[in-house]
């Protein structure tokens, strides 16, 4: 499964494709005007299965992309087209009078490619979703940025706006028609605008992303409770209920970020974070492949934590 963006005509469909033709754009956050797009190759790589455009008149961008057990894919990302292709009955179909200026979108098609319902995901200004993730009960889980107004719900783990941008984490009942839960998570500064997640087998929401703010809601286990630098990464848990579990900063005193990279679980749970940093001091464990900053503008950093599960 790809997801993503393109600004060509001709790029290449398949037939029956739920869209195959360019819808245009108004080059807002590109250089071009861009659709999104969804595609799926074969086992092999060797041939399309399906590839379609998935936009409106106005630029859409496709984020991420994750598959349920029966094979049907959920696409998230960002547009500003009144005209995004939803479904009625959805969770938002209509973007809203008068427009934002930008929401998400989720989308969920079939294993063959047919769209089975979509919807936008934001408030009345500008939201973008980023990460992607749905459980055992087909249930979508969506992180992104938002400048407020989102949609959160009562009892939110967090439930008024920080400041400047927050991250947003909602999860969607499985028809894409209501929103289980959905809350903002950040301080009062900018919170970055691209936290990606994954959801456990027990539920459990782990989001990782780039903050600057030196308020950021941590839990008293954090393993680091303060901001170190300019640009930090926040490691967060939320439950099945999106209650928060832990959270952290994590990082040195340059910057860093997960650069809209989804962490990884592995079968016991453990969290798998990649990124970049420009800090001489980033926290590297004592046996570490390499355990100095090698200098330039940025090294890569990889990480693995273990949450309580």
């Amino acid at each position: 499964m790809v997801s993503g963006f393109t600004g060509s005509a001709n790029f290449p469909t398949t037939n029956g494709a739920l869209q195959s033709t360019f819808s245009g754009g108004s080059a807002t956050f590109e250089e071009v005007p861009v659709d999104a797009f969804a595609a799926k190759l074969n086992p092999s790589g060797s041939r399309l299965v399906y590839s379609t455009f998935s936009g409106g008149s106005g630029d859409d961008v496709g984020n991420g992309v994750v598959l349920d057990h029966g094979g049907n894919a959920y696409y998230t990302g960002l547009s500003n087209s009144p005209d995004f292709p939803t479904t009625p009955g959805t969770l938002k179909p209509a973007y809203g009078t008068p427009p934002p200026e930008l929401n998400g979108f989720v989308t969920k098609l079939s294993a063959a490619g047919r769209m089975i319902w979509s919807t936008y995901l934001g408030g009345p200004n500008r939201d973008s979703a980023w990460g992607i993730d749905v459980d055992a009960h087909h249930d979508v889980y969506v992180s992104g940025s938002t400048i407020g107004g989102f949609p959160v719900t009562a009892g939110a783990a967090q439930a008024t706006f920080g400041g400047v941008r927050d991250w947003f984490v909602a999860k969607l009942d499985r028809s894409g028609a209501s929103l289980d839960w959905a809350t903002y998570l950040g301080g009062s500064d900018f919170d970055g605008l691209s936290p990606t997640l994954r959801v456990d087998r027990k539920g459990h929401v782990d989001i990782v992303g780039p903050t600057a703010s030196t308020d950021f809601p941590t839990t008293r286990d954090a393993f680091q409770a303060t901001n170190a630098g300019a640009l930090d990464l926040a490691i967060v848990q939320l439950n099945r209920r999106g209650r928060l579990l832990f959270s952290s900063y994590f990082g040195g005193s340059g910057e860093e970020d997960s650069t809209g990279v989804p962490p990884a679980l592995d079968s016991r749970g453990n969290l798998y974070i990649s990124g970049i940093t420009t800090s001489p001091d980033f926290p590297v464990t004592p046996d570490a492949i390499q355990p100095t900053y090698g200098g330039g503008d940025i090294d890569g950093i990889v990480v693995k934590v273990a949450l309580a599960r």
